[in-house]
């Protein structure tokens, strides 16, 4: 027979004396809180030893989500650092591209191709050298149309298509 883990020492009906009973409270005559309670040494060694255990594992498991925890914080820093300096970059940008002008809101050419005049309509500033190359490739434009009938091989049926048909 094996001998229980946990056994209690209790008092005897008759009051006098005490029993040993494996529960606490055998019959309603007995009441829990008077009842003591003894553990089996080896028992207690064996459970300590499994709580050990558990602590150990507890302990790498929490060290390896303090690494993971360090690990987002790291990327939250960086994330936060991006998200301020594209912050800067776009308040830099926005006041470039729209800037006042006689107090209207106007658009600062930059000159990098990526200035779409025929989509604004608000007024256009720009540099002195944006402007007289853009009047140079007028001047260009100018001369060969003052120069020439039209353009050649744009009717499919091989005629010249003189600069009247179009709209400049």
């Amino acid at each position: 027979m094996k001998t229980p883990n946990t056994i209690y020492l209790i008092p005897n009906e008759s009051e006098d004396d005490l029993v040993w009973c494996d529960v606490p409270a055998p019959t309603e005559y007995h009441k829990t809180e008077e009842a003591v309670k003894y553990i089996k040494a080896q028992h207690i060694d064996q459970c300590l030893i499994t709580m050990e255990d558990s602590n150990k594992q507890l302990a790498q498991e929490n060290a390896e989500l303090r690494n993971k925890l360090d690990a987002l914080n790291s990327k939250r820093l960086d994330i936060e650092r991006l998200s301020n300096e594209y912050e800067s970059q776009i308040s830099d940008l926005r006041a470039i591209k729209f800037q006042r002008f006689h107090d209207k809101e106007c658009w600062i050419w930059q000159g990098d191709g990526e200035d779409y005049p025929e989509s604004l309509g608000c007024p256009v500033v720009m540099k002195p050298e944006h402007l007289r190359e853009m009047l140079a490739k007028i001047e260009t434009f100018e001369e060969i149309v003052n120069n020439s009938t039209g353009v050649a091989g744009f009717h499919q049926n091989g005629d010249v298509a003189e600069w009247g048909e179009f709209d400049l």
